[in-house]
């Protein structure tokens, strides 16, 4: 549960997308990966894979996708070597899971983006990220998402123990 939990969170800060975005694979055989879950509905142009790709690569949420990969497979290992009887032939099937894991993420968050963006907007978006300002802005971004994370949890901590006090002087809470 708690590697289920860290996965999902891994998941969506790599996105930048909701949790829901971050859908589960679709079951495979011990053999071979599973593709990125597609309904007819959900299929996604090239020309808009590519698009997306680019926004992605541009605002340097697919360096965090691709930094994702290491860290489930370590996840993985972890749990396989202590529950596993045959823990190498079970990293060869994990490994071959991971192996599109990138593409696959990709083309799920496209599918939310289709939902809200057209094409024309994403190269727009792309256009931009190739003048001098948006080159700046890409280069930043990495270090701005760090600290808006790192402030918005400091925040909410802070938040949370003002109204955990608060329901205490209240005698609406009991001590913890």
């Amino acid at each position: 549960m708690k590697h289920t939990l860290l996965l999902a969170l891994l998941l969506a800060a790599a996105c930048g997308a909701p949790l829901s975005a971050a859908a589960p694979a679709g079951a495979g055989t011990a053999s071979t990966a599973p593709a990125a879950p597609q309904s007819e509905s959900e299929t996604v142009s090239p020309e808009y894979l590519e698009a997306v790709t680019e926004f992605l690569k541009n605002s340097g949420s697919y360096e965090a996708l691709e930094a994702v990969t290491p860290q489930l497979r370590q996840m993985m290992e972890q749990t396989i070597r202590s529950a596993s009887p045959d823990p190498e032939e079970a990293l060869q099937i994990t490994d071959e899971f991971f192996k599109d894991f990138t593409l696959d993420l990709v083309r799920i968050v496209a599918q939310s983006y289709q939902k809200h963006l057209g094409l024309d907007d994403l190269r727009a978006y792309n256009d931009f990220f190739r003048t001098a300002a948006g080159r700046r802005i890409a280069q930043a971004m990495p270090q701005l998402s760090k600290e808006l994370y790192q402030v918005s949890a400091r925040y909410g901590t802070e938040k949370m123990q003002s109204i955990l006090q608060t329901l205490k002087e209240k005698k609406l809470l009991k001590e913890l």
